[in-house]
């Protein structure tokens, strides 16, 4: 499901079990067009069309909740790639929010948000010298 919701609620469950020293990875994080970021599924199952929902805001709130985080996009066809670690399994900061989380970013858009903004506050990376940088 390509819904922030979801996504959050997999990373958390997911960091829960993980070793500082694991990766995290999402994919769908950046959109090439605010229509694929609607939260409504009808636009890839009936238009047809490439949709990446609003995972975006995954990447805006783990910015935001957990700074202690390291967030790696990657470049990566066609709608990027995130490469999140620095993971602390006993950190509680976005379940303890998640409410809170939700409420603020449920009916956020894409537009709303300013992609120019949300694209400015990562490098996009590549691929390549990411994973040369893992040895």
């Amino acid at each position: 499901m390509h819904l922030f919701e979801f996504a959050l609620r997999d990373f958390i469950n997911c960091e829960a079990t993980m070793e500082s020293s694991g990766l995290i990875c999402l994919h769908d994080v950046c959109p090439y067009n605010s229509p694929q970021t609607t939260r409504d599924i009808s636009y890839m199952t009936e238009l047809k069309r490439p949709w990446t929902g609003d995972v975006w805001k995954l990447v805006v709130i783990l910015q935001r909740y957990r700074p202690d985080l390291k967030i790696d996009i990657l470049k990566a066809s066609s709608t990027g790639f995130a490469c999140v670690s620095n993971l602390d399994a006993n950190n509680t900061d976005l379940i303890d929010r998640y409410d809170s989380i939700l409420e603020q970013f449920i009916d956020l858009t894409f537009e709303e948000y300013n992609p120019e903004s949300y694209y400015a506050s990562f490098k996009l990376q590549d691929p390549a010298e990411y994973l040369q940088s893992l040895r």
